[in-house]
């Protein structure tokens, strides 16, 4: 399995990340391209009543997928989560999506979701 020689973890996003979150978004969805001020005009606009969390995964000192999970503002109900990462498509770690998927539901275990959708590329 690739990146078994690389542990992999999971931290905050921060400020820094954005160029990253722009390029992987594109290198998963190429059709569907956002820049780094359509991701910074989301989280400004963002209702901050709704729970958002994103993270970034690396694998050994590279950053390989972005993560987020919360309420979403087309999901009109409160006890319904969405999850999605985002992992480069020529990293073939298999540990990234089960491992951001549990933080994620041990996230949100304890608001006792009716639903949690996922989107896990």
């Amino acid at each position: 399995m690739a990146g078994e020689d690389s542990r992999v973890v999971i931290r905050p996003f921060t400020g820094d990340d954005y160029e990253f979150l722009a390029a992987v978004h594109y290198a998963v969805y190429q059709d569907v391209p956002r820049s780094v001020t359509q991701w910074k005009h989301d989280d400004q606009t963002r209702d901050p009543t709704l729970l958002f969390v994103r993270h970034v995964v690396e694998l050994g000192e590279r950053r390989v997928a972005c993560g987020y999970f919360g309420h979403s503002p087309w999901i009109d109900d409160p006890d319904k989560y969405w999850v999605q990462i985002l992992v480069l498509p020529e990293v073939a770690d298999t540990r990234i999506r089960p491992q951001y998927l549990e933080l994620a539901l041990a996230s949100i275990r304890s608001r006792k979701p009716v639903a949690v959708y996922t989107g896990m590329v």
